[in-house]
C-alpha cells in the first residue's frame, strides 16, 4: 500500500491509511456480481495459460459490472464536491443529465439489512481522525436516496471510489485497485 500510494498520489501514507489501502485491495479482488475479472484469470490459469495472458484476460473483464462502477462513482462524485454542489442540485444534475448515481443502490442489501464491507470501510475510514469530504457528501446523497427506496445505499463500489478520493487518489486510478486485486 506504500509503495501503491507513492506511485499513484505522490505522498507517503501512514500505517493507517495503508491497512484501509490494504482493506480495499481484498475487497477488490473478490467483488462483483459475478466477480468476472477473478473468474476470468482463475479459469485462463487453470487451462495452463502463462500469468501474463491470465491476468490480461482478467482484466479485460472490467468494465461497468466488475470495477466500472468505482470509476464512474469516484468521477460523478469528484465532480460534485468540486462543483461545490449540494446534495440536492447533485441528485437533480444526475437524474437530468446522467441517469443513475453509480456507487448508489444495491440488488440485495438495503438500509434494514446493510452491507458489512461498507460499514467497515466506513467505520476504518472515520477512525483515521482525517478529513473525508467525499465519503461524507456520499453518506449525505444516501440519506436522500433511501428515503425513495430502502436500496439506493451507499453500496461498496461508491464507498471504494469516495474513500480513494479522500486519499488524494485519482479518479484514473481507481479501477487500478481491481487490476492489482
Amino acid at each position: 500500500p506504500h509503495v501503491i500510494a507513492m506511485l499513484w498520489t505522490k505522498r507517503l501514507i501512514s500505517d493507517q491509511e495503508a491497512e484501509l489501502i490494504k482493506r480495499i485491495i481484498m475487497l477488490s479482488a473478490d467483488h462483483g456480481p459475478c466477480v468476472s475479472g477473478a473468474l476470468a484469470t482463475i479459469l485462463a490459469a487453470c487451462a495452463d495459460i502463462p500469468m501474463a495472458q491470465a491476468v490480461a484476460s482478467g482484466i479485460t473483464m472490467i468494465g461497468p459490472r466488475f470495477g466500472g462502477a468505482v470509476t464512474d462513482a469516484g468521477r460523478w462524485f469528484k465532480y460534485a464536491i468540486e462543483s461545490s454542489m449540494s446534495v440536492e442540485e447533485f441528485l437533480a444534475y444526475m437524474k437530468t443529465n446522467v441517469g443513475p448515481v453509480p456507487g448508489i443502490g444495491h440488488r440485495v442489501k438495503s438500509i434494514h439489512n446493510p452491507d458489512k464491507r461498507v460499514k467497515e470501510l466506513v467505520g476504518f475510514a472515520r477512525s483515521l481522525g482525517r478529513s473525508l469530504p467525499h465519503l461524507e457528501f456520499a453518506l449525505e446523497v444516501e440519506k436522500i436516496t433511501t428515503t425513495k427506496k430502502e436500496n439506493l445505499i451507499l453500496n461498496v463500489d461508491g464507498t471504494i471510489a469516495v474513500i480513494l478520493l479522500d486519499l488524494g487518489f485519482p479518479v484514473e486510478s481507481l479501477n487500478g485497485f481491481f487490476i492489482l486485486a
